[in-house]
């Protein structure tokens, strides 16, 4: 798909530059010019978009740690995947998951005690190889929590050493010079989100009972036969 915004330039510029071109009579005619680019509404959209091929069994298997989960769900993440990361664990707290955010670099100062062995850990990261998230990491295995990773860069240092990891690759960001955090922190939201509603309607069908597995075998179903845009809805 190719998505964009046309923008209407006028003559202006083609008057300055002198560019014309023959009418069906022969005449010289001022260009009336216009532009085509990506609006960055488009670029994020088409970014959650392509999460769609993604929700597989690590997404599946993701949903199975949060329902397992007998303590809290712990967010950590530095700068806008920090951001990211409160917003995930203030939506998990309003449907009744507790849950609150934990900075790494705080964490590394002391306030790591915070987690306990029956917790789930979610680190976001989009290069997958924050220093301060990476020093966590022997800690919590030695916890014995689990640590679910959303990142960019699967095969990355945080993304090899999760217990699961959540792909959210974009190809670009929405910034020109494809630097600021723009696609790639909406991408990892929107699975995020996507993750806590699945979690949070498979939770209300049983609280762990028969129901509950019922419809984790119907998830995972779904994503193996369809992965298909019906699916995304729940992100959306």
């Amino acid at each position: 798909i190719e998505v964009g915004h046309i923008f209407q330039l006028g003559r202006k510029y083609s008057e300055a530059m002198q560019a014309t071109v023959l009418d069906e009579a022969g005449k010289p005619l001022t260009m009336y010019m216009g532009c085509y680019g990506i609006g960055v509404t488009r670029i994020v959209a088409a970014a959650i978009g392509a999460l769609v091929p993604r929700l597989d069994a690590s997404f599946v298997a993701a949903v199975e740690h949060l329902l397992a989960c007998r303590g809290r769900v712990v967010l950590t993440g530095m700068g806008k995947s920090g951001i990211i990361g409160r917003k995930i664990a203030a939506t998990l707290t309003s449907t009744g998951t507790p849950a609150f955010y934990l900075h790494p670099a705080e964490a590394v100062h002391g306030d790591l005690g915070v987690i306990q062995g029956d917790d789930v850990v979610v680190a976001l990261s989009n290069s997958g190889e924050t220093e301060e998230l990476a020093r966590l990491l022997e800690t919590i295995r030695r916890i014995g929590a689990r640590l679910v990773v959303i990142t960019g860069e699967p095969r990355s240092t945080l993304g090899t050493a999760a217990d699961v990891t959540l792909d959210c690759h974009v190809s670009e960001e929405a910034c020109p010079m494809n630097l600021a955090p723009t696609a790639s922190t909406t991408a990892a939201l929107a699975l995020g989100d996507g993750e806590i509603t699945q979690f949070s309607r498979t939770h209300e069908l049983g609280g762990g009972g028969p129901g509950v597995k019922t419809d984790i075998h119907a998830l995972r179903h779904h994503v193996h036969d369809h992965r298909d845009a019906a699916f995304i809805g729940h992100v959306h």
